[in-house]
């Protein structure tokens, strides 16, 4: 099933490259269309979080938050390694305030995040951007908090619980990642795509 879901995912992205070549103007003539870069890195966004987001909750569904934690703490950079290679692009999941410090946000990241925080804090939607990077293209995609997040993200007193707090003391002894509320930035996807030629 896993595998099926894969291989249909990889289809869309194909298909969205293959949309996205070119269009038809006349009889037989064809004009270029940009490669649409910032709609491919949120395809790629897209199966990450599906493939994360599918096993994380399975593990929540059998052990709970605090197993979802232990998880996350052994799957989650391996996951987003293996749909990078499947993509063959660079994905990552970043933060302002990481639960693992390999997730910190850099500088161009940062005033992404800074941005979208301001525009969620007044009401307006955040939307993708895309950046060229050292001779890449890199898209940013939001990670805006659900209520399932917050058993691990919320409040450390009121949906945090004891249990999984442990855990995330013990794995995680620098954690940044509680305290958020619902619909809040919690970090973003970035996919970083090489420009064609």
């Amino acid at each position: 099933m896993k595998q099926l879901n894969r291989q249909g995912i990889t289809l869309a992205l194909i298909l969205t490259a293959a949309l996205t070549s070119g269009t038809s103007h006349g009889q037989g003539q064809t004009t270029e269309l940009p490669f649409n870069y910032l709609q491919q890195g949120r395809d790629i966004a897209l199966l990450a979080k599906s493939e994360l987001g599918g096993q994380l909750k399975q593990v929540m569904s059998r052990g709970g938050p605090t197993a979802a934690v232990e998880f996350c703490n052994e799957n989650a950079l391996p996951i987003t390694r293996s749909v990078s290679t499947e993509a063959g692009a660079l994905i990552s999941r970043v933060s302002d305030r990481p639960r693992n410090p390999a997730n910190g946000a850099n500088a161009s990241e940062l005033a992404y995040i800074a941005t979208a925080k301001s525009l969620l804090a007044s009401g307006k939607p955040v939307k993708p951007s895309l950046q060229d990077i050292n001779g890449r293209k890199v898209g940013f995609y939001p990670i805006v908090t659900s209520g399932t997040c917050l058993l691990c993200h919320g409040d450390e007193t009121s949906q945090i619980s004891p249990d999984t707090l442990s855990v995330i003391d013990a794995l995680y002894p620098d954690d940044q990642a509680t305290g958020y509320g619902l619909e809040e930035l919690r970090g973003i996807f970035v996919v970083s795509m090489e420009a064609e030629g």
